[in-house]
This record gives C-alpha cells, structure tokens and sequence, in this order.
C-alpha cells in the first residue's frame, strides 16, 4: 500500500469544508424538526381551545334554555365535533368531559388533541404530543324584577306628569321589551 497518498489525503485542507458542512448538518435538522413539530402543537393548541370554547357556549346555551345535561352536552358535541373536523388529518382530537356545575351555574368542557410527531420520533423516542384545553361559560338565566315609583301628586303639573308617562313607558319597553299584554 502506498503510505504517501494516504498521508498526503490526511493532511490535506482542502475538503474541511465538506466535512464541517456534513457534522454540522445533523443538527440543523434536529432543531429545524423540533421547530416544525412545536409550530404544530401550538397551531393546533389553538384551533382547539377555539373549538373547546365554542363547544362551551353552545352548551352553556343548552343548558341555561332547558336546564338539561344531556341537551348541553348534545350541544357542545355537536359544536365541539363542527368546529374541530377542519384540524390537519392526521391529528385526533376528543371531547373528553362537558360537566355542569349547578352550584355556579356554569359549564366545563374538557378536550385534548393527539398530534403525531414528524421529526421527534427518531430523536427524542415519542410517537406524539398531546394538548389539552379546558373552558367554562356561565348558564345563568338572569331575572330581574324591576319596580317604577312615579310622582303622582298635587306637585306634578299635566306637562310633568305627560314627561313622566312617556319615560315611563319608554324604560319599560327598554327592560321589557316587545311584548303584548
């Protein structure tokens, strides 16, 4: 064997460039992977808390209307199961739990997505990422009982009293609203 080309390869300086480009590669693309698979997880963080709150106050609609658990899941679910369909395909995502809170009157929906890792497979040994997201919505039906006091002394002349039925009459249309009877 010729010992002199194997040194001369050796000590050459003209192929480093190469060879630099090819260490420092494998990392560039270890940290270009991780970018692209934490862009996912946080795109697809929020397109589900997007979903989880509409699915939220749909069933808190639901469930101020009838006051019925099943109507207020119903109504999440479907809200839940519209508003998620257009994630990336190969993302699965659940409706975990919608639980009323009848103490505070409100709604609870729990979901989360499973996102497939691309580039975090081979290097940090997990398959998938996982998001969760939580919302509540009040169900409150507000009443309120409104009372009108009106001068109707001595005190008030007619143009008075005329100001007096018209605003009275206006502030019960504004708390009432149109309704016969």
């Amino acid at each position: 064997m010729n010992y002199s080309k194997i040194r001369r390869w050796a000590s050459s300086v003209s192929a480093n460039v190469a060879a630099l480009f090819a260490l420092s590669l494998m990392p560039v693309l270890a940290v270009s992977g991780f970018a692209i698979d934490a862009h996912r997880q946080v795109n697809i963080k929020k397109h589900l808390q997007a979903a989880n709150d509409v699915a939220v106050l749909a069933g808190a609609r639901a469930y101020k209307n009838e006051f019925d658990f099943n109507a207020a899941f119903a109504g999440a679910a479907f809200a839940f199961n519209a508003n998620i369909e257009n994630v990336h395909g190969d993302v699965q995502c659940v409706l975990n739990s919608v639980n009323p809170d009848p103490d505070n009157m409100s709604i609870w929906v729990d979901s989360f997505c499973e996102i497939p890792t691309i580039f975090g497979v081979g290097i940090s040994g997990k398959a998938k990422m996982k998001v969760n997201a939580i919302s509540e919505a009040a169900a409150v039906r507000r009443v309120a009982d409104v009372v009108m006091i009106l001068d109707l002394s001595g005190s008030m002349d007619p143009t008075e009293l005329g100001y007096l039925k018209t605003a009275a009459k206006r502030a019960a249309e504004l708390a009432i609203g149109p309704q016969a009877g």
